[in-house]
């Protein structure tokens, strides 16, 4: 059994734990690995064809940004980074690999919101002790 390069290429980016996609200049997907799917549902081949769910308007001068992903009650954070990968007739194509970041979003919200109480807490503080010397004078 021989592979050409497309193949290998294809059987090692099917194995990553990350999510991978690859698209088209018009942002149509022409490849999605299992972890895509196990995210986004359905089989690789029903996603072939169909738009890249992703905003190419949000992605920094780096190729990265970060994009929350409603599903149901919850939500799903996945961290991008996009790279240009030279495609078919001299038009670009481009591969994405995300990050599952979710439990990090979480974290930082949690201490954001501990953070905020905190200084809440500090103000309070500072008026009572401020009334109360007021108070005693």
């Amino acid at each position: 059994m021989s592979f050409d390069q497309r193949d290998i290429e294809s059987h090692i980016l099917a194995a990553f734990d990350d999510v991978v996609m690859r698209f088209d200049h018009d942002h149509q997907l022409t490849f999605v690995n299992h972890k895509f799917c196990a995210i986004f549902g359905g089989a690789p081949e029903t996603w072939l064809g169909q738009r890249a769910p992703l905003d190419r308007q949000l992605v920094d001068a780096d190729g990265h940004c970060d994009v929350c992903y409603e599903r149901g009650a919850e939500e799903l954070w996945l961290s991008w980074q996009i790279k240009e990968l030279a495609g078919e007739d001299d038009q670009p194509a481009y591969q994405a690999v995300g990050r599952d970041i979710t439990q990090r979003k979480e974290r930082e919200t949690s201490l954001e919101e501990s953070r905020s109480r905190a200084v809440d807490d500090r103000d309070a503080k500072s008026l009572f002790l401020a009334t109360m010397s007021h108070e005693i004078r």
